[in-house]
């Protein structure tokens, strides 16, 4: 004959620690991106059109996790007492809002780095090429104060809520999704603001970012890379004083 899943028996299944459960999520959705896009290293989905590596989808990517993580645990938490109903209406409002402000601001700084791209004010790398700069790191190399703003109220929005979870799972009766502190939402919000603001701006003003050499002799060819040249190249005009 065949064994049946009762209650009990689903009860016993989910009375290990509920934690397990939330990373064993993360874990299978990892296995299915990887498989069917190809793409294994995290690292590697953050990667904006422009080569370089987006604060604004590291920002996406760490509240995504935070709440499939805590939607897995909450629910094996439940489960284990006998609640095997869904939870999904449970979902506080400020989590939504969270998910909603990452993922537009990611939209929306993906959008201006296509407009930057298609119009040549930056140039998409060739396939398999380097490209130097960290998530804090503005096209010269130099950390950008809205960048480091914004993935810095992440990490402390993301530890807050994770501190504050892992300690709601452990004392309360029927555990529920808990919400982000009001406070922290507003940084977070003004952050992304500033970070979107200063994206659009920086590229109004060309900007000098190197030389191919510091010093040469007349008549010699220098190449001077930067930024919001324009589309066009051939013909600038580059005044100095």
């Amino acid at each position: 004959g065949y064994a049946t899943m009762t209650q009990d028996n689903w009860r016993s299944f989910f009375s290990f620690s509920p934690y397990l459960y939330g990373v064993g999520l993360l874990l299978g959705i990892w296995l299915t991106w990887g498989i069917f896009c190809v793409a294994w290293k995290p690292w590697d989905w953050i990667k904006g059109k422009d080569g370089r590596r987006s604060t604004s989808k590291l920002q996406g990517l760490l509240w995504t996790a935070v709440v499939f993580f805590a939607f897995g645990t909450v629910y094996a938490a439940r489960a284990s007492k006998g609640h095997f109903e869904p939870i999904t209406t449970d979902i506080p409002a400020n989590l939504l809002i969270a998910m909603g402000l990452s993922l537009g601001t990611t939209a929306v700084a993906k959008g201006i780095t296509v407009a930057y791209v298609s119009s040549g004010q930056i140039s998409k790398p060739a396939a398999g090429a380097e490209v130097k700069g960290g998530v804090i790191d503005e096209d010269d190399g130099k950390p950008d104060l809205t960048k480091i703003q914004l993935l810095g109220w992440t990490l402390i929005g993301v530890m807050t809520y994770l501190i504050r979870f892992c300690q709601h799972i452990s004392t309360a009766e029927l555990p529920v999704l808990q919400d982000i502190d009001t406070s922290l939402m507003v940084l977070m919000g003004l952050s992304q603001g500033g970070y979107l603001g200063s994206k659009l701006v920086s590229r109004e003003v060309p900007r000098l970012t190197g030389l191919s050499q510091g010093s040469a002799a007349a008549d010699t060819e220098v190449t001077v890379s930067g930024v919001g040249f324009g589309e066009q190249q051939a013909g600038s005009l580059i005044t100095l004083d």
